[in-house]
């Protein structure tokens, strides 16, 4: 029994939703029923939202069907049923013959359902109107194709330049916006609130189960839908079409500031590809010896899970690549990291605050690099095509665009050569002192801070430490090292002992030193008890009667509650922009910020 392979294709993704398929597969029903005597070939395909201008289905189902044919699959006899001929190409006229007459001199027919014609070797050699009526379907296939490329280049290159003079025009925009280019403010706010995080260091992941509550929507979002709409400038206002970019086509959703930052991020990211870390401290310590990070792991012990960390390369290698073989518990290294973070958070702080003042010159010098990318390529293009009127103008646009922005800049670097960079405003303050109370609140943030300004705990067998150049003190600048040392688990207090030391070095050479000491203890909660000597540390534990290995960290959530308020008191100072800094701290309490 012969078979008849059908093939079904369109163009477009959208076509699948209308009736273009059901279309298709109705007429392929119907000559079946008409022809009992075949059957419907398993070696039928679907290109669905294949183009056949340019012969993209020839990689796919078309591709397929031929190749069975060589093979022998689809034999003489057998029927390749379409609706049109145009679904099997819109090639040239001689790509199209020549696919035809590869299908026919293996003796398949090709069925058109359209009209109810079949094209076999017999009915082409043997009939000339056959081969003409065929030509003439291929040439108006084509010519179709190539005049509705024209008219849609038309139409598009019009919309373009309406764009360019600041008309309205009617364009697919993203999730966020309207169809007039506004923003819709739930899906805005939603977006919003995906970048912040992003910003702060949360991965993907993440940022959908940090929002889905505040946002349901966001649950039906994949990684990589975020991810999209990260890098689609629509984010500034910006419509990225085929000739160079057109601002203020869109209302922005973010500055232009935080869409470079979140490129950088993003640029960052790319290149350390590393799994969502799940512990406030991962990626923040390193083995002292050989440079490698500390691994947390998680491990159930009578009954409970417990934390801790060990060399990386001494995990995956053995004593052989790296001996610094202790294992340190989490609360210790985490407690080490919580008394020492909050100097390097105010260097990252000022450093923030004092970068402000450079953030519309980083925004200019993004735009001109950008622009020199575009118009490079478009030069390029216009070596190779030097009478293109359109890369002509094109070409001129990103020049006259590089130009302005240069001179943008040289202005503003002068203006900011004339001004003291150290000068301290009360706004300053506040933004310093903001970020350390968010970043206190989201460790996640703070971790990400911290990454990006270099600190890291160092671990050398019961040794941990953190080393600070130049740290403010009462004695001036000086350097500051706190080393964190592990001295037993004890079994009958159900606690870590450990001694923690810092040691002070100032003066213009650091010959003066200090040194203060105490000893900790640490339970699984993270709980700590700190007394002067190891003796006294011992006293006062025996005295709790066991009670200490059983007390919640209630130290950590008062602090986090302060830092709310501390928060909302900040924002609730009016005009900081217009005080001195004697009038802030007027308005707020100097025991809570000192300048």
């Amino acid at each position: 029994m012969p078979q008849a392979i059908s093939y079904i294709r369109f163009s477009a993704k959208i076509q699948e939703k209308g009736s273009s398929i059901a279309r298709q597969l109705a007429m392929r029903e119907s000559w079946l029923n008409d022809h009992p005597t075949f059957t419907l070939s398993s070696l039928s395909e679907q290109d669905i939202a294949k183009s056949a201008s340019k012969g993209v289905h020839l990689k796919h189902g078309l591709g397929r069907i031929l190749e069975a044919i060589d093979q022998g699959l689809i034999k003489g006899g057998d029927y390749i049923i379409v609706e049109s001929i145009d679904r099997l190409g819109r090639l040239s006229q001689v790509e199209m013959l020549q696919i035809i007459t590869d299908i026919v001199n293996a003796e398949v027919s090709i069925v058109t359902l359209e009209d109810n014609q079949t094209y076999s070797l017999e009915t082409l050699n043997n009939n000339s109107s056959s081969i003409f009526i065929l030509v003439g379907k291929i040439q108006q296939a084509h010519d179709y194709t190539a005049a509705l490329s024209r008219r849609i280049a038309a139409a598009y290159e019009r919309k373009r330049l309406k764009a360019v003079k600041g008309e309205s025009i009617a364009l697919n925009t993203p999730m966020w916006l309207t169809t007039s280019g506004k923003l819709i403010p739930q899906k805005s706010e939603m977006l919003r609130a995906c970048i912040q995080l992003y910003l702060k260091g949360y991965g993907l992941r993440k940022i959908i189960k940090a929002l889905k509550d505040d946002y349901p929507a966001i649950s039906e979002v994949g990684e990589r839908t975020i991810k999209r709409w990260f890098n689609n400038p629509a984010l500034i206002g910006q419509w990225k079409n085929k000739g160079s970019p057109i601002d203020g086509v869109f209302e922005p959703l973010i500055s232009l500031d935080t869409y470079y930052k979140l490129q950088a991020e993003l640029k960052r990211r790319s290149k350390t590809m590393s799994p969502e870390e799940v512990y406030s401290i991962s990626g923040l310590v390193f083995c002292q010896r050989c440079g490698a990070r500390f691994y947390f792991r998680r491990k159930l012990y009578k009954g409970e899970y417990i934390v801790y960390a060990n060399c990386s390369t001494y995990l995956k290698k053995g004593g052989e690549s790296c001996g610094n073989n202790t294992t340190w518990p989490y609360q210790a290294l985490e407690y080490l990291c919580s008394t020492t973070y909050s100097h390097h958070l105010s260097t990252a702080a000022i450093d923030t605050v004092s970068k402000e003042a450079l953030k519309e010159l980083d925004v200019l010098v993004n735009q001109q690099n950008e622009t020199k990318q575009l118009l490079d390529n478009s030069t390029r293009l216009l070596i190779e095509q030097p009478n293109n009127p359109s890369l002509k103008e094109q070409s001129a646009e990103l020049t006259s665009k590089y130009e302005q922005l240069g001179k943008k800049i040289s202005v503003l670097k002068e203006q900011l050569d004339t001004q003291s960079p150290t000068i301290l405003t009360a706004e300053s303050m506040q933004s310093r002192y903001r970020m350390e109370l968010e970043a206190q609140l989201d460790p996640i943030y703070m971790r990400d801070i911290l990454q990006k300004i270099g600190y890291k705990v160092f671990v050398n067998g019961r040794e941990s430490h953190v080393s600070l150049e130049e740290v403010e003190s009462s004695e001036g600048v000086c350097d500051m090292k706190s080393t964190l040392t592990l001295l037993r688990h004890s079994t009958a207090h159900k606690c870590y002992i450990l001694q923690d030391v810092t040691d002070f070095r100032w003066g213009e050479n650091k010959e003066y030193k200090s040194k203060s000491s105490l000893f900790v203890a640490i339970n699984k909660y993270g709980t700590t008890l700190e007394a002067e000597t190891e003796k006294e540390l011992i006293q006062e534990l025996l005295e709790r009667k066991g009670s200490f290995s059983e007390e919640l960290n209630h130290g950590r959530e008062y602090d986090k509650a302060l830092a709310v308020e501390l928060l909302e008191r900040l924002s609730s100072v009016e005009g900081a922009d217009n005080l001195s800094i004697e009038e802030f701290i007027d308005q707020f309490p100097g025991e809570v910020i000192t300048p």
